[in-house]
């Protein structure tokens, strides 16, 4: 039961009127005195309706279709808006015209380049319509390019190259080649530079290279690598052919170790070489010269040697970007690049000597006979000058090996064998008149057996004393003697 809320007369539940004074039953209190049990219920199922007023219309099928394209064109102008106002805002802060007026170098603000005058060297036009054009004295061509918003940083993409543009207390800083360019505003346009365009190109043809090159000269960069492990310093560059008539360059960069154990550059190093947007291939034949040899050479810690990465390139294509990292921690451990114009290459750089050490001091705390890997005894028995098959000045080394694991193996497949000279090894070289114990170096030897063998080494000189070390597979533990070649 409830009652009239206008006469207030007692009313049947069914009511739609007031049988005392006829006025209509208001739904609101009629559904207000519905007991908590009728409440629940009518929540509970699924097709009664909470609310005190009729449930909403259906839709027509086509309504919601076109609600969705109406929002779906809403988002579309206000991402639109969005990226246009981004835009400006990056406009307001970088378009214009901007000259290079010093050079960053760890920190350290200087006014040359390589020898020149670094104002006005290189000119960049940044558009707020997301192009950019970079001229240089050393190209007498501008280059175009887009950028692209990064953060509060710029990406500017410009011939097959992309160079991040970072803004700090009102100059762009463009990190390039080891160093950051840094750019102030200036008057004029990319058309009207303070240097004119290639006047410090000389005879180069402009339509190649970076937008942002080098000096034909001293092109070169170095730095730190693999967590400071090793130091690197590229020197040089020269184009050549291999013996199947292919063009081959060969980059020349000097390797020092700085790592607590003798390591080569070949297996603590990841050389990436780049030539218009593809990366090329690495000479099989790295070792047809001395330096590229030494790419391969172990070196003692603090020992520096002068090396050669060769790769298959196009002499006629853009340049080539090389890079240099650590093999353990990638570009994070630190990088060193630098570019080269196919048609203006530095060359080879001077041979560099490498340092004698008179007395070396690596080999003398080594016991010369001991235990390897628990499996194999080891004694470096001796030494003998001798000559390779081309007749140059050789060494061999003896050794005893004793097998005491439960396999058959030689010594060359059981234990890495080293000899070295003033903190390089040196390469093994088949003898002039070989002897049985060279042939038994890789001869197995049955379990608890013993033998005696031996390897050749070529001399690097005739006075530098020769140190000669085994190892095991796992571990830098080793072996080894000190042996004199004088004579």
């Amino acid at each position: 039961m409830f009652y009239c809320t206008e006469c207030g007369a007692r009313l049947p539940d069914d009511s739609v009127f007031c049988t005392n004074c006829g006025a209509p039953v208001r739904m609101a209190y009629k559904n207000r005195r519905q007991s908590a049990k009728e409440r629940a219920h009518n929540a509970a199922g699924a097709a009664q309706h909470t609310s005190a007023y009729p449930p909403e219309p259906k839709r027509r099928a086509g309504d919601g279709k076109v609600a969705a394209i109406i929002i779906s064109i809403v988002v579309i102008l206000f991402v639109a808006a969005g990226y246009l106002l981004d835009k400006a805002v990056d406009a307001s802060s970088f378009t214009g015209y901007w000259e290079s007026s010093a050079v960053e170098v760890n920190g350290e603000q200087k006014d040359s380049y390589f020898g020149k005058d670094i104002k006005g060297l290189f000119g960049m036009e940044i558009r707020d319509n997301g192009t950019v054009a970079m001229c240089s004295a050393f190209r007498r061509k501008p280059f175009e390019g887009k950028w692209e918003r990064d953060g509060s940083d710029l990406i500017v993409y410009s011939n097959n190259e992309s160079y991040t543009l970072s803004k700090k207390d009102g100059k762009i800083y463009v990190y390039n080649d080891g160093l950051y360019i840094v750019y102030s505003r200036a008057e004029g346009d990319i058309d009207h530079p303070s240097v004119p365009h290639g006047s410090l190109s000389e005879s180069l043809d402009g339509s190649d290279g970076n937008a942002l090159p080098s000096p034909d000269k001293n092109n070169g960069s170095e730095g730190t690598v693999d967590g400071k492990r090793y130091y690197v310093a590229i020197t040089g560059a020269e184009k050549g052919k291999n013996s199947e008539g292919n063009d081959i360059l060969r980059i020349y960069f000097t390797f020092t170790n700085h790592s607590a154990h003798a390591q080569s550059a070949w297996d603590t190093l990841d050389f990436i070489a780049e030539q218009d947007g593809r990366e090329l291939h690495g000479e099989s034949g790295q070792d047809s010269t001395e330096t590229g040899a030494l790419i391969a050479a172990r070196v003692r810690p603090d020992v520096t040697v002068d090396c050669c990465y060769t790769v298959l390139f196009d002499p006629d294509g853009g340049a080539v970007q090389f890079t240099v990292t650590g093999w353990n921690m990638g570009p994070d451990g630190g990088a060193v690049t630098a570019s080269f114009l196919p048609k203006a290459l530095p060359g080879a750089p001077a041979a560099m000597e490498i340092e004698t050490v008179p007395t070396p001091s690596w080999t003398l705390a080594l016991p010369g006979e001991g235990v390897l890997g628990d499996d194999y005894n080891v004694a470096v028995m001796g030494a003998e000058r001798i000559t390779d098959s081309y007749g140059r000045d050789a060494v061999r080394i003896l050794y005893r090996f004793v097998n005491n694991s439960e396999h058959k193996i030689s010594m060359g497949e059981a234990l890495h064998v080293w000899t070295y000279q003033d903190g390089v090894s040196l390469v093994p070289v088949d003898a002039a008149e070989r002897a049985g114990t060279d042939d038994a170096y890789k001869t197995p030897v049955a379990p608890g057996e013993s033998a005696t063998v031996s390897r050749v080494f070529r001399l690097r000189n005739t006075s530098s004393q020769i140190e000669a070390e085994v190892e095991p597979l796992d571990s830098y533990d080793a072996v080894g003697q000190t042996y004199a070649v004088n004579g």
